[in-house]
């Protein structure tokens, strides 16, 4: 029978944007033999009448994983602009959880640390939480990684937002398929003003092995606000299982697109996890 360990650390979100902070060290457990789930959450306070966006993400890295970095995980994105200092709005974000199989070293340090793209948050919780079983490993790695770029100003184009390159290790351990995408947004809304906003990202490049079009729907919001007051966008983090075959050492480039209408300024952030 396998048996399963949660373990969970957080820390205040970091002061500054684009650096990465440590949380509280996570010391693999006896008796286990496998991390299978990491999940990313967010409870963001928002008082700044200017208003914030969110896109957080969690790095793993320490002698616990039997696996070559980088593992980065994408948490759940959204917005809070406030107008004035009348009114209110909650930021229901939900944890993204992603299914994983990598090998642990008992007693080893698995060190999650935390960063936020383009913008700090001027308060909140960011956590992460590790689920462990006695389970054997089955896939070669689970290695993940992502690409961010400031939102297009200018609608109805395809812009990049990074390239990936598909790890390349050593025969047996190369990743051989995408078996999960993360695509979100963190728009930033600074005008009283409707908005809608409906976007899509594509990939392409020598790091898929497959042919044929790979566009995929990401997340879509709208809001309306003709007088003084708060815009919120949550939600606005898509996770989507796939089975898309890869080339080692090849490189995807990642684009994304907006329909009709941009946001002020925004965040759009892809994240990939490979077997």
């Amino acid at each position: 029978m396998i048996e399963m360990q949660a373990h969970t650390t957080q820390v205040a979100v970091p002061a500054a944007a684009d650096s990465w902070t440590d949380m509280t060290a996570i010391v693999v457990p006896a008796g286990v033999t496998r991390l299978v789930k990491v999940c990313v959450a967010l409870a963001v306070d928002e008082a700044d009448p200017a208003g914030v966006r969110f896109a957080p993400l969690v790095r793993l890295i320490g002698s616990g994983l039997m696996e070559q970095s980088p593992h980065v995980y994408v948490g759940p994105c959204g917005n809070i602009a406030a107008k004035t200092t009348s009114g209110a709005c909650s930021a229901e974000l939900n944890p993204v959880c992603y299914d994983v199989d990598i090998a642990v070293a008992v007693g080893g340090t698995i060190q999650a640390q935390t960063m936020t793209p383009d913008e700090a948050i001027t308060a909140g919780t960011i956590s992460c939480g590790l689920i462990f079983d006695t389970g054997t490993v089955k896939q070669a790695n689970s290695m993940s990684d992502w690409v961010d770029a400031a939102m297009a100003t200018t609608a109805g184009g395809w812009y990049t937002v990074g390239t990936l390159t598909v790890p390349q290790m050593e025969k047996g351990k190369a990743p051989t398929k995408i078996r999960m995408i993360v695509m979100a947004i963190a728009t930033d809304q600074a005008t009283i003003a409707l908005l809608r906003c409906a976007s899509r990202f594509r990939l392409s490049g020598s790091g898929l092995a497959e042919g044929g079009l790979h566009e995929f729907l990401g997340p879509h919001s709208g809001t309306g606000c003709n007088t003084a007051g708060i815009l919120g966008y949550d939600r606005q983090t898509v996770p989507l299982e796939v089975e898309m075959t890869v080339n080692a050492g090849g490189t995807i480039l990642v684009e994304h697109y907006l329909t009709t209408e941009t946001p002020t300024a925004g965040t759009a952030i892809f994240g990939v996890l490979y077997a």
